[in-house]
């Protein structure tokens, strides 16, 4: 396969996909990037910065700035009740500090993801990944290595990139469609795990 661009050769395992075209590294490199949010590859021309420097697609950016949001939003279902259960606690005195996975919600595999995992005692951050063949899981340094325990024998053969950040966790296209549950169960085990081993931990240094 040849660069869109260079025309150079490029090993299938090195392509970069910009939209419908093949290109190598460095011209890829040269003229887009990816979307910090949605991850959609945008060029470099038209990539709008947050204030934290963060590349942002325009739709993203519309969104985080949108001084004309409506009065009365849509509110999805699982946040309805999140909201009810948090106004109950509330007026019942108790604190809960749980709440639900942190997602892009016009996904919908990751909104049903999100709502079959439920509140959840450690926040994490899960986001939608383009198919691409360089990696398909993203992972951030604090959980990456309790992923590559816990990670289901179904999805041990998918590449995964370590990314900048905490509690993050990206998944491919076809991951979110096609191992909905296997990936809820194990958000479901990184959101408790941790709080076990740091207690285990404070055991041990009592001792």
């Amino acid at each position: 396969m040849r660069c869109t661009n260079c025309n150079d050769a490029i090993p299938d395992e090195e392509v970069r996909w910009a939209f419908d075209d093949p290109l190598c590294e460095s011209c890829f490199n040269d003229s887009y990037t990816y979307c910090s949010c949605c991850d959609s590859v945008t060029h470099r021309n038209e990539i709008c910065y947050d204030n934290s420097d963060n590349p942002l697609c325009n739709d993203c950016y519309k969104e985080q700035n949108d001084d004309d949001a409506p009065d009365n939003p849509p509110v999805d279902e699982s946040d309805r009740e999140y909201i009810l259960t948090l106004s109950r606690n509330w007026l019942a005195g108790k604190i809960d500090h749980r709440r639900f996975v942190n997602i892009n919600t016009k996904d919908y595999f990751l909104s049903e993801i999100r709502t079959k995992v439920g509140l959840i005692d450690n926040p994490i951050n899960l986001y939608g990944l383009k198919e691409r063949i360089e990696f398909q899981i993203t992972v951030s340094p604090d959980l990456e290595k309790s992923v590559m325990e816990l990670l289901p024998e179904s999805l041990k053969y998918y590449k995964i990139q370590s990314v900048e950040g905490v509690r993050r966790l990206g998944l491919s296209y076809s991951i979110r469609k096609d191992f909905r549950l296997q990936i809820i169960r194990l958000i479901k085990t990184l959101t408790v795990v941790q709080p076990v081993l740091e207690f285990q931990e404070v055991q041990l240094v009592s001792e």
